[in-house]
């Protein structure tokens, strides 16, 4: 049941995120009780003249390098037909898997999709 309904919502996110044309990304990582990382994406829009901010999606995470959470984050999307081109903007926790300027998230994005840029990038801790 919890399974079907996550679907039903992330659809409707979705929905709204090709709707409002582009948006940012969030993504942290953070080990459950099991030792598993697990995978936070966080996705915000604005739709009308309202931001959004979504939990998308909480994913485990096999990889912690740049590349392995790159392709985690370009799954997730995909899974959902959303474009990782229009997204403009992405926050991490600054880590260097995250921001690395070769081989971090960032620098993935960056390769990826025209409109990133490494100085777009808000690092929180």
């Amino acid at each position: 049941m919890v399974s079907i309904i996550t679907e039903i919502v992330q659809k409707k996110v979705a929905e709204e995120v090709n709707s409002a044309g582009f948006y940012s990304i969030q993504l942290d990582t953070t080990q459950d009780i099991s030792s598993t990382d697990e995978c936070a994406i966080v996705i915000r829009y604005v739709l009308g003249s309202e931001i959004h901010e979504r939990l998308l999606s909480v994913v485990p995470s096999h990889s912690g390098t740049g590349q392995g959470l790159f392709d985690l984050r370009k799954s997730t999307l995909d899974k959902l037909d959303i474009d990782l081109k229009k997204c403009t903007s992405d926050s991490t926790d600054g880590a260097v898997n995250c921001h690395g300027e070769y081989e971090g998230v960032q620098a993935k994005l960056t390769q990826f999709a025209d409109k990133q840029s490494m100085y777009g990038a808000i690092h929180t801790s």
